[in-house]
């Protein structure tokens, strides 16, 4: 049982990194430079991890 739940939160992290260094960190690079790009990631990262 404890090693599904490790499964699915390794599963989940990745996922998440996947999405935001791979997908949406490459669009906004593309539009302005790389370190502003990581601070907008970032923050958006930040919003749907903090609590209400």
């Amino acid at each position: 049982m404890t090693h599904f739940y490790v499964d699915k939160f390794f599963v989940i992290g990745i996922t998440e990194e996947m999405m935001f260094r791979e997908l949406i960190l490459k669009e906004i690079n593309r539009m302005m430079s790389f370190w502003k790009a990581n601070v907008i990631t970032s923050l958006l990262f930040l919003l749907i991890h903090y609590p209400d």
